[in-house]
């Protein structure tokens, strides 16, 4: 079976709970390395919102090695 780790656990449970009021939150950790493939799970999150912020934030993280393939693959999608 699929098991997930307290990371990708934690990461699962604030991307689906995420609100604007900790966005700020949200991208410190999707920019933090030291979390690892977890920030791809907090990708979604950051893609719904509406916030000016998390739009600055994955600007800046489609250049980061291990989000840059997930975060390229959305524009692809949308041709």
């Amino acid at each position: 079976g699929f098991r997930l780790g307290a990371k990708d656990g934690l990461a699962c449970a604030l991307s689906a709970t995420a609100t604007e009021a900790v966005m700020d939150d949200l991208v410190a950790l999707a920019k933090d390395r030291t979390n690892g493939s977890s920030r791809l799970l907090l990708l979604s999150a950051l893609k719904k919102s509406k916030s000016s912020i998390a739009k600055q934030a994955l600007e800046e993280l489609a250049s980061d090695p291990d989000l840059k393939k997930e975060i390229a693959s959305w524009h692809r999608g949308k041709r």
